[in-house]
């Protein structure tokens, strides 16, 4: 191990230098950088001469240390490791390490059983166990939670420096809302983990409120000379007295939270109790009653949300009622799944019978949404609705739909008119015939202008390219909506004497779809959406693809 804190720093330093790839390093490259961290971490400003540097490296290449580092020079300038994976954060521990880190244990154990280093427990009896393990040349006996794999720990040592040494620094931080980096001066004061994921706490250059900033979402950090504002009223012991984990809302009021643990799980929370001002209100056969004194958080849904059916919010009412809107949603993301042997046999479907049905293809929060864009002032003749509300068009083209079209004719479907329809009342057994287009095409056809849009009536083979999706906004139901088709009558386009003759003698069948549930179609199958309730509107959205 280095002689002094300098000399680890100066090859702490190179070390990361010559792990960076991305760029040639000369000897005075490395000399820059060594000396930007001993004035960093040390205040020394008088800078590193080249001597010292050679003597490091050398130092380095040899077993002195332990580090063997294979750094090699290319092009007799720059300077590199030959092993792209070396690095010396990986070398074993020697034993005049070992016996130091036992020494340094057997110290601190003293300690532990005083008030004032009770925080240090769960560390000495992780250090010591490493130790030992490294020691004896056998695996560790006690496991802590870690993750490797997290990110943003490279500016751990940093921010504590900076804490440490009373100084700001420039944070570049992307959150997950955002969609770029921005850069801000923080004064920081405190570092926490919560669930093995750490956070820095401090305030915005001139702001007023604490900023929580989460280490994975820091890009990139540079050292300010701005001096450190001090808040004088900031006590960590006071600040996340009424929490649980780190989102504190200045603004939020601490309530009484009364949560119900049905019997089976209830031991859990009285051993390890959610916070400080857990108390216990009532014991029955069914389970346990508690108390907490909080503010309402993120942190504290996802411990409830953690229980799921195990745990039961009693009050406060926003509370209950956000959780169990949760807790709905989840349910709904579950049914609101596509089958996929239905999405197989799909052509097969289209084939034959010229209509399938699929259920749940949006969440019923994806439909509450379809709903109220649609409850604006759009015109049921307008063909070109995506045009009119571009968010809608994302919400209908969710996975599911398009699992759907791509399982119906792959790529090559090509959409002709998108728009927003209501059931009539009493709909009579009809073959389409028309199509309604925003815009004139070079088609062959009949072409009627109607109301700004474009009435087609198109050839009978240009029909059985097409497809009609319908998107229903509310279910159907025996009593009040049906949508009944003639299975099969896709097949050719029938004269009006011939589809009246099948109306009267063939049995129609019927289908209900559920909220969120899509019906596909050949366009030329009979079929009829029939809807009884003259007072209540039946809305629903009609697409009309062409197979290329």
């Amino acid at each position: 191990m280095p002689a002094n804190r300098n000399a680890l720093l100066r090859y702490k330093t190179r070390d990361k230098c010559l792990q960076n790839r991305f760029r040639k390093w000369t000897l005075q490259d490395l000399i820059d950088a060594c000396s930007d961290t001993l004035y960093e971490y040390e205040g020394i400003d008088k800078g590193i001469s080249r001597r010292t540097i050679q003597a490091d490296i050398q130092m380095m290449r040899s077993d002195k240390l332990g580090y063997n580092a294979p750094i090699i020079v290319v092009d007799k300038r720059y300077y590199t490791y030959e092993d792209p994976d070396y690095t010396i954060t990986n070398i074993p521990l020697s034993n005049q390490d070992l016996a130091r880190l036992s020494d340094t244990v057997a110290f601190l154990k003293q300690f532990k059983d005083f008030s004032h280093f009770k925080e240090l427990d769960g560390m000495i009896q992780k250090l010591e166990d490493q130790v030992f393990a490294k020691s004896s040349n056998r695996e560790p006996v006690i496991d802590f939670e870690k993750n490797e794999n997290l990110k943003g720990l490279e500016f751990l040592d940093q921010l504590y420096q900076r804490i440490v040494k009373e100084k700001t620094i420039e944070v570049c931080y992307k959150s997950f809302r955002a969609k770029v980096a921005r850069k801000f001066i923080l004064h920081p004061y405190l570092l926490k983990e919560y669930r093995n994921r750490w956070f820095v706490f401090g305030l915005e250059n001139k702001g007023h409120n604490i900023l929580t900033l989460a280490l994975d979402r820091i890009v990139s950090l540079a050292p300010s000379e701005i001096p450190l504002h001090k808040k004088k009223d900031f006590d960590r012991n006071v600040y996340f007295k009424n929490i649980v984990g780190v989102t504190v809302n200045p603004n939020d009021n601490v309530q009484r939270i009364v949560l119900f643990i049905e019997k089976r799980t209830a031991p859990y929370i009285l051993t390890k109790p959610i916070h400080a001002s857990q108390e216990v209100v009532e014991e029955d056969e069914y389970g346990t009653t508690i108390s907490l004194n909080l503010q309402i958080n993120y942190e504290l849904e996802r411990v409830i949300l953690g229980y799921g059916a195990k745990m039961k919010v009693l009050s406060p009412l926003r509370l209950k009622r956000r959780i169990k809107a949760i807790l709905k949603n989840a349910v709904d993301i579950y049914e609101s799944e596509v089958n996929a042997r239905s999405l197989r046999q799909l052509p097969m479907r289209l084939h034959k019978r010229g209509i399938e049905r699929f259920e749940y293809c949006y969440s019923r929060k994806e439909v509450k949404v379809i709903r109220d864009l649609c409850s604006e002032d759009i015109k049921e003749l307008n063909p070109d609705l995506f045009a009119q509300y571009p968010k809608l068009r994302k919400l209908i083209y969710n996975k599911n739909f398009k699992q759907i079209i791509q399982a119906a004719s792959g790529n090559d479907l090509r959409l002709l008119s998108a728009r927003y329809n209501e059931a009539g009342t009493q709909n009579n057994l009809q073959q389409r015939k028309c199509i309604l287009l925003p815009k004139k095409k070079d088609w062959k056809g009949k072409w009627k202008k109607d109301a700004g849009c474009y009435l087609f009536k198109p050839k009978a083979d240009f029909l059985r390219r097409c497809l009609v999706i319908y998107i229903f906004l509310l279910p159907t139901s025996e009593k009040q909506t049906q949508l009944i088709f003639l299975p099969g009558s896709q097949k050719e386009k029938m004269s009006k004497k011939k589809l009246a003759f099948i109306c009267r003698n063939a049995l129609p069948q019927e289908t209900i779809v559920d909220t969120g549930g899509v019906i596909i179609m050949e366009a030329l199958l009979v079929h009829a959406l029939r809807h009884t309730n003259k007072k209540k509107k039946f809305p629903f959205i009609e697409l009309v693809f062409l197979r290329e």
